[in-house]
């Protein structure tokens, strides 16, 4: 059930997929720190065969779940990497429960196993979903500037480094322009590395960035004439109607 990864360069590829799942992207700074013998990312792969076992195997009772939770502790020594691994599983169970609605009831039997460490209360308030908008935009982003960093110092050969900024960029077309924004500086300082080998990403990044920001516009345009329009039809004094009333 655990999955433990042989070198570095494998932790990195499976990282990269992470960086689509809002789960990793809320939680990974609050749990890394807290991690054991196992990397953040091991953890998350783990948690997530874990959780689509449990949902597959329909295990939605207390007593049923104890034999699973003993099975998952024999494979792992670290009393940090247990707590991680139960708190991220339950994490991932409780996203999927509006798809797959026996995940909820699966969730809820983990619950008791997860309360065995005091603050797991803590490490939910930590995650709570009104920040989650907010801790997807900046978490994502500083995560694939982070990764632009590192690619900067440790030199990978460029079909490696090719194939990592291309996921990158394909991750932050997501996001708005002004988090957009925020990945060109340390793409250009690693594209200046490799000698302009990087020019394509960055003008696909810069023209998605520019056309969302003129769609932005667009929208808050509109927004703008329909107020005038709604002013119009309520009897105000609507910019519509003052120049209706002066004849032009």
């Amino acid at each position: 059930m655990i999955v433990r990864l042989n070198n570095k360069e494998t932790i990195r590829k499976k990282r990269l997929i992470f960086y689509h799942d809002d789960v990793f992207v809320i939680a990974h700074e609050v749990l890394r720190p807290l991690q054991g013998e196992l990397d953040i990312v091991e953890i998350f792969l783990s948690a997530e065969r874990f959780a689509n076992y449990l949902i597959e195997s329909r295990i939605i009772r207390t007593d049923m779940m104890s034999y699973e939770v003993e099975d998952v502790e024999d494979e792992l020594y670290d009393e940090r990497d247990r707590k991680l691994l139960f708190v991220v599983t339950f994490l991932k169970l409780c996203a999927l429960r509006h798809r797959i609605p026996v995940a909820q009831d699966v969730a809820r039997a983990l619950v008791p196993f997860c309360q065995r460490y005091d603050d797991f209360t803590d490490l939910l308030v930590q995650f709570d979903p009104r920040e989650r908008r907010m801790m997807k935009e900046n978490g994502g982003i500083n995560l694939m500037a982070y990764e632009l960093r590192s690619l900067k110092q440790e030199q990978p050969d460029l079909g490696q480094a090719r194939e990592v900024v291309k996921t990158l960029v394909d991750c932050a077309t997501q996001y708005t322009p002004e988090a957009m924004e925020r990945m060109l500086n340390p793409l250009r300082d690693l594209n200046r590395q490799y000698d302009n080998a990087f020019d394509q990403d960055i003008d696909r990044l810069r023209q998605t960035m520019n056309m969302k920001s003129m769609m932005a516009k667009e929208v808050v345009l509109q927004k703008h004439v329909d107020t005038q329009i709604g002013q119009v039809e309520q009897g105000g004094t609507g910019v519509i109607k003052y120049y209706g009333q002066n004849g032009h």
